[in-house]
């Protein structure tokens, strides 16, 4: 019979269907459309800031173009050039006294001579640079070429305006080529990122669809979050198998064990319906024991379940673990005479600690039972107390049949029992409910053995500061 603890290899793609959502619902969709958005926006906003940087740029490369312009034209009209020489293509060139226009160059939409007489010169040497509208903008720099006469030179900022808007186009079609890559890689990357998830999916799927638990999930190998996620997801479907199995143990142990006693009970009944007086007397004696022998099994799978579940009731209060070991040798010496078997003790005179008398003594007698259970006739069982450090330890010792080393671990589950044929009736419960106690009560159990040669189960449990005998009630 395979054991609970065996991995399981099978991979998460058998059996199992596609585990599918829409397209827009998809963990992938929306992961790419958020980031796709994050970046259209930073796409946006550096097209903006690149744009207004470009015209920043070109106006200040205009202004300081039409005052270097502006200087050297009034340098040249000072020296008495000609005054035809003073345009350039595209340029507006006006010379005028006051409103008067002495001289006016320039392409058809510029400022009128009216517009540019309003505009306010600056010093000899010094352009005064001003925005004038008409159908556009133009940039208009004014300087006085001496007391009456002020120059002025102007360009048309749509030609600057174009570049800027020409340069904005071609950075568009950049960053729409840049989103477009960035939104087919991002896809490829998240549902190469999201494959783990996709085969938890499946396995999860696989489990829904068959009830198979044995199914488990690969790990990438990577190391990283989803592999944990993986890790802890085999983990749990390692639990729910074992809890499964469990239950189905339980039930087929129920079913062997109970069947006795209830056949029992129904035979009892049959001979009080059709017997004597004397008959009837003994047919409910033996209803009565029957039934008690079933209460003990459901009490125990009680117990057990509040013990796992950090349920259990405990009456804690100093106890001397030398009164519990010798209420317990009371009770199983005779069975272990019946057995022939020696029952030894090895005990200080107090060994006291913090915990449920009742309890500690429930454990005590599972361990012994076991070793009665498992020894050959002449054999010895021991119990030896100490005190090691901060600790008490019990160890109970036999030299039964001893446990084969495939089943050191298995023997604390709940229901598990070895061969059958190599002890006596039971429902696998004693050593899951001794763990149980002693774990509630702060402490430890383990086991050595060897086949053939015996058992120990050492229990260690804090112990109390030594204050001589605790009287029992």
């Amino acid at each position: 019979m395979s054991s609970a603890n065996e991995p399981s290899n099978k991979p998460a793609s058998e059996p199992g269907r596609p585990v599918l959502v829409p397209w827009w619902r998809s963990l992938t969709f929306r992961v790419t459309a958020f980031y796709l958005l994050v970046a259209l926006a930073l796409f946006a906003a550096t097209l903006a800031a690149t744009r207004w940087a470009t015209q920043e740029a070109l106006r200040a490369y205009r202004q300081d173009r039409l005052r270097e312009d502006a200087r050297r034209a009034a340098a040249q009209l000072a020296r008495g050039d000609d005054l035809r020489r003073l345009g350039r293509p595209g340029y507006l060139v006006r010379v005028g006294r006051a409103e008067v226009t002495l001289l006016r160059s320039g392409p058809d939409g510029a400022p009128s001579d009216e517009q540019l007489a309003r505009a306010r010169a600056g010093s000899i040497g010094q352009p005064r640079i001003q925005s004038i509208r008409t159908t556009t903008t133009w940039t208009v720099a004014s300087v006085r070429v001496d007391a009456e006469r002020v120059l002025q030179v102007g360009i048309d900022n749509a030609i600057h305006d174009a570049l800027a808007r020409q340069l904005g186009r071609s950075l568009s079609w950049v960053f729409a080529i840049l989103t477009l890559v960035a939104g087919v890689l991002g896809v490829l990357l998240l549902r190469r990122a999201l494959r783990p998830v996709a085969r938890l999916s499946r396995a999860a799927a696989a489990v829904v669809q068959s009830g198979d638990l044995s199914v488990r999930v690969p790990k990438s190998g990577r190391g990283d979050e989803l592999d944990v996620l993986t890790d802890l997801f085999n983990e749990m479907l390692d639990r729910n198998e074992r809890l499964v199995r469990g239950m189905r143990q339980t039930l087929d142990h129920l079913g062997h064990d109970l069947r006795t006693p209830l056949s029992r009970l129904r035979v009892a009944a049959e001979v009080a319906l059709g017997g004597d007086e004397e008959q009837l007397r003994d047919a409910l004696a033996d209803v009565v024991e029957q039934s008690e022998e079933v209460s003990a099994m459901l009490n125990s799978l009680m117990e057990l379940g509040a013990a796992e579940a950090g349920l259990l009731n405990l009456e804690r209060a100093p106890t001397d673990l030398r009164q519990v070991v010798e209420r317990v040798v009371d009770v199983y010496g005779h069975v272990a005479d019946d057995a022939q078997l020696s029952l030894a003790v090895d005990a200080p005179a107090s060994l006291v600690v913090p915990g449920d008398a009742r309890r500690l003594q429930q454990v005590l007698a599972n361990l012994v039972d076991n070793a009665i259970k498992y020894s050959r006739p002449g054999g010895r069982i021991e119990i030896r107390l100490s005190r090691e450090g901060p600790e008490a330890h019990v160890r109970v010792c036999d030299e039964g049949l001893g446990i084969p080393p495939e089943h050191l671990e298995q023997i604390w589950e709940r229901l598990f029992r070895g061969d059958p044929s190599r002890g006596g009736p039971g429902l696998g419960l004693g050593l899951s409910l001794v763990r149980a106690i002693v774990q509630a009560h702060g402490g430890r159990v383990s086991v050595e053995s060897r086949p053939g040669e015996g058992s120990c189960f050492e229990i260690a449990l804090p112990a109390a500061e030594p204050a001589g005998t605790i009287e029992q009630s």
